[in-house]
């Protein structure tokens, strides 16, 4: 999905689809922090289905499209106000209009106010019983939220009526990573990865999985195709780096982390920077 600022706890953080470098959050690394720190989701990314339903409006809603798409505009531009007040006015212009109550449900996320993106997709879902994306994006809140079960609730709905939805399983499984149900998260990040085998995400986070179980023959590997699918994401590289360490493989987390402070945002690329005076180098 999608997707990410991070605002949620534990192992869940909300990630774009495209996204090159995610900050870390935690204390400077001590040996006790040798553990992964997240997990990636899909959620906030524009979905397609949903930006295309506008073909099939008629009559009023020509208007209500128009101010949809400058609000999509907005969003892409990331001025997620401006995205927000123009879903709106296409909603003040047909009331029913449903992908403007889904987009600004997304536009609310990346401003961090998930209640009031959990009240325009509920009436989203109202609006679109049988369209999978509201049930995904409810889900994704949830799991925000760290209402784990609520939002297995809603990807297995996403599942029943879109069985390839790929982010329903990948975010499914984070969820029971959150849970503490390792076996049943690892089966949906393998279903993700079936389905699509090109997407870094479900390697990363069934890497990451592997490495809370330190099972690290799997995570190493599933960490080096992440990289391989998306090399300029720095963070996989510090994930790398940690479990690199956690095994005593200094060069390689050298190396890791060394990539981190090339690829990462100002916070990542200093927790790197303690990570190598740990391993007594000069960053």
């Amino acid at each position: 999905m999608i997707y990410t600022a991070s605002r949620a706890a534990s192992f869940c953080i909300l990630a774009l689809l495209l996204v090159s470098c995610m900050g870390v959050r935690g204390t400077a690394p001590t040996d006790a922090a040798d553990q992964p720190k997240t997990a990636v989701s899909l959620s906030t990314a524009v979905p397609s289905a949903v930006v295309q339903a506008t073909s099939d409006t008629q009559g009023s809603s020509k208007t209500a499209e128009s101010y949809y798409k400058a609000g999509i505009a907005s969003y892409r531009k990331g001025d997620y106000k401006q995205a927000i007040n123009s879903f709106s006015e296409a909603i003040k212009t047909k009331s029913d209009y449903a992908p403007a109550f889904l987009m600004r449900a997304q536009a609310h996320r990346q401003q961090r106010d998930d209640q009031e993106a959990l009240n325009d997709v509920n009436q989203f879902i109202a609006l679109k019983p049988n369209d999978p994306d509201g049930f995904y994006t409810r889900g994704d809140i949830y799991l925000t939220m760290l209402n784990n079960d609520q939002a297995i609730a809603d990807f297995e709905r996403t599942i029943k009526i879109k069985s390839d939805y790929v982010g329903a399983y990948i975010d499914r499984g984070l969820a029971f990573v959150n849970k503490g149900n390792y076996t049943s998260a690892i089966s949906d990040f393998d279903q993700a990865i079936k389905l699509n085998p090109d997407m870094w995400q479900s390697y990363y986070n069934r890497g990451h999985v592997y490495h809370l179980q330190h099972k690290w023959d799997q995570a190493f590997a599933d960490y080096d195709q992440a990289i391989s699918l998306n090399p300029k994401n720095g963070f996989i590289y510090f994930q790398r780096g940690i479990a690199h360490r956690f095994v005593s493989q200094k060069d390689q987390a050298i190396a890791d982390f060394r990539m981190c402070i090339d690829l990462c945002d100002q916070f990542a690329k200093h927790q790197a920077e303690l990570y190598l005076q740990l391993l007594g180098v000069k960053p």
